[in-house]
């Protein structure tokens, strides 16, 4: 049975916002193969690994799931017949990701804001990995010294309760941002949404809601974070299944189910960058804790000051600026745009470090 894979693309003009949308309602699969597949425009989702396993299908389905109202996407897992690139390394990879060959819109480059979002279910009696962490998700450098690994993932692991992590590399070693009851989630469809400011001093959002009712489940938030690898070309986001296989007598056949992934680049904070370079207007000191001073001889050709964050949303200003001065003493650290606009359209862009 063959299929073809369908690509939507949307072009928000309103809020300047530019969205390549992938459905996977249509997809080419060889079930008799362990399938690795790759998000890139004008290529199907095909098998890369070629160990047949003839006890079972593939490891993709897709159907229509009427929950969602949508074609969905299943992933599956095999507790003792899987390996990776035809060898037993202990461990399975079986992802849907992005390469150098994907639209270069969908690729995090070094001063980008992305969101990216997707739905998953996990089943009710889905089990985590023993020891291992099982990741469902990954932003993940390629190229540099530290692409091994991941920026952030999401993994789920096993304990007196099982857990969802949030997991985090700063460079080459991994910690635990935020946890949460595994059970929360199962059993349901959920959605996420993820924002990445990508640089050395970058910015990172995430929540997950529950699709019946709307409800927050989890959620994080941080500025002034590394989001970026030394030397990487860009970074790509990863979905699927990550899992050890040392153990199989602790773990089992497993599924996961996903469906509408979405990868959205922001506009806003290239519009901020196209006014950066003035030297008309200086903000001092910067980096700042406390205040800042405004001068500048262009200053009253100015009818409006704005701050935005790292991800372009705008700040209210708790206090208004007087005499040239700017109290930033209640701004949580990280990365700011003071923009100056006349008559509705900006003019100039200073950039500003909170800590």
């Amino acid at each position: 049975m063959y299929y073809f894979i369908m690509k939507k693309y949307n072009l928000c003009i309103l809020s300047c916002v530019f969205t390549l949308q992938f459905n996977y309602s249509q997809i080419t699969v060889n079930p008799s193969k362990i399938s690795t597949s790759i998000l890139v425009a004008d290529k199907d989702l095909s098998a890369k690994n070629e160990c047949t396993q003839e006890n079972f299908g593939g490891h993709f389905k897709e159907f229509f799931d009427e929950d969602i109202n949508s074609p969905v996407f299943q992933f599956e897992m095999h507790n003792a017949s899987d390996n990776y690139k035809c060898e037993n390394f202990k461990k399975y990879l079986h992802k849907i990701k992005l390469d150098a060959e994907s639209p270069e819109s969908l690729l995090g480059k070094e001063g980008e804001t992305v969101t990216y979002t997707w739905k998953f279910k996990l089943n009710d009696n889905f089990l985590a990995s023993t020891k291992k962490a099982m990741d469902i998700h990954q932003l993940k450098a390629v190229g540099g010294s530290e692409e091994e690994i991941p920026l952030f993932t999401l993994s789920t692991v096993r304990g007196k309760k099982d857990q969802l992590q949030l997991r985090y590399a700063e460079m080459d070693e991994q910690i635990t941002l935020k946890s949460i009851d595994l059970s929360l989630l199962k059993g349901q469809w959920v959605e996420v949404s993820e924002t990445i400011t990508y640089g050395e001093i970058g910015a990172y959002t995430i929540t997950i809601k529950s699709i019946n009712d709307d409800k927050i489940l989890f959620d994080f938030s941080k500025d002034a974070i590394r989001t970026w690898k030394t030397d990487a070309e860009f970074i790509r986001p990863k979905w699927g299944l990550y899992r050890n296989l040392k153990e199989v007598n602790d773990i089992r056949n497993e599924t996961v189910r996903f469906a509408n992934f979405n990868v959205e680049e922001s506009k806003t904070l290239d519009m901020f960058k196209a006014s950066l370079n003035n030297d008309d207007i200086k903000v001092f000191p910067n980096p700042a804790s406390d205040k800042v001073t405004i001068q500048g001889s262009t200053l009253e050709n100015y009818d409006t000051i704005i701050l935005h964050d790292s991800f372009g949303r705008e700040i209210p200003l708790k206090t208004p600026i007087l005499n040239n001065s700017l109290d930033v003493s209640s701004l949580k650290n990280g990365v700011y745009f003071i923009v100056f606009k006349k008559d509705k359209e900006i003019k100039v862009v200073k950039k500003l470090l909170k800590f």
